[in-house]
Order: structure tokens, then sequence, then C-alpha cells
């Protein structure tokens, strides 16, 4: 019995593992296309600055997926925190390679001389916001849950928003016609913010 249970485990971990691989080499797809086939980034750039892309990108849907089964699926919370925790440590990475790269040279829109401009601490600000809030979720009960990932969603919004909104309003400049990664991104983490609503609806109901 517990042989079974062990090989009915490791097949459910096998199974999370080739989702969450497939949802990375899906943004990783979409960020290449984006930034090197139809864009003017050069290839050198794909280890670090497009993979970075990639991982922020990954990180919301991840999320978005996280809301599907908590507010969709009604999957046990074991399921929702396993994509949550994937979207905290793509976040973590997303940090890491944003660090390694973080300047005038890269982001240069977001600086102000040689000091962060308002949007540039805003987009900081609101994106360790929403990773604390994703690192709380593992630390709290279940009744607190929805509320971090309310929080957590409505962060990433802000520092989504911040980030790429000039961007999105020139249509005619969006690379092969596809839209920045910031507006995809946005688009999964609205959707999920909504399905963490309507579950706290839910539950403040009973």
């Amino acid at each position: 019995m517990s042989a079974n249970i062990t090989i009915d485990s490791e097949k459910e971990h096998l199974n999370m593992l080739m989702k969450f691989t497939l949802v990375f080499i899906c943004t990783t797809i979409y960020t290449y296309v984006r930034y090197i086939v139809y864009g003017n980034v050069n290839p050198t750039h794909l280890p670090v600055f497009l993979f970075n892309k990639s991982m922020s990108m990954v990180s919301v849907v991840y999320c978005f997926i996280a809301a599907v089964h908590y507010g969709l699926l009604k999957s046990h919370i074991s399921k929702v925190k396993a994509w949550g925790t994937a979207s905290l440590h793509s976040a973590y990475l997303h940090i890491l390679l944003s660090l390694s790269i973080f300047g005038n040279a890269y982001y240069g829109k977001f600086f102000d001389g040689s000091k962060l401009s308002l949007s540039g601490e805003l987009i900081i600000f609101s994106g360790l916001i929403a990773i604390y809030c994703f690192w709380l979720i593992n630390k709290t009960n279940y009744v607190k849950i929805y509320t971090l990932q309310i929080l957590a969603s409505l962060f990433i919004i802000i520092h989504l928003v911040v980030m790429g909104l000039s961007g999105w309003l020139k249509v005619a400049k969006w690379h092969g016609g596809l839209p920045p990664i910031s507006l995809v991104s946005v688009t999964f983490a609205v959707i999920a913010l909504v399905l963490f609503f309507i579950k706290r609806d839910k539950l403040e109901s009973k």
C-alpha cells in the first residue's frame, strides 16, 4: 500500500514538473520570436536579458494557473501552493537576473541621471511587495491565503503597468505584431486577480 502511494506521489511530482517545463518552454519561445526573430535584439543577449523576460512572464503565468486551480477547479490547496511556489521561485530568478544587468544600459528609461526615476522606484517597490506576499503564502494558514494572493496579483499588475504602459499604446511598434511581454503578463495577472476575488467572495459567504 505504501509503495503504491509512493509511486503515485512520484508520478504526480513528475507530472507537475512537466507542466512547469511546458509553460517555461512556451514563454521562452514567445520571447525568442518576438525579440530576436521579429525584433532587433541580438541573440547574444538570450542568456540573461531575454531569459529574464521569459522568467518574468512565466512567474505570472504560474500565478495565473494557481488562480485557476484555486478559483475555478477547486483543486486541493497543495496544488495551488505548488504553482504559487513555482511562481515565487521564478520571480526570485527574475530578480537576480534583473539585478545582474540593472543600469542605464538596459533600463535607461527608468533612470533620471544616475538615480532611479519615480517609475523606476515604483517598479522595484511593487515587485518586491508582490514577492513578499508570495513568500508569506507558504507561511500562513488557508484562510489568509486568498488575501495574500489578491495583494500579490494587485502589486504584480502595478509593477507591469508602470513598466510597460507606454509600449502597450504603440501598437505599430510591436515586433511582428506580437504584444509586449508586460502586456501579456498583465492580462494573466488581471484574470488571476478576478479569480482570487471570486474565491474570496465564496469563502466569505460560507
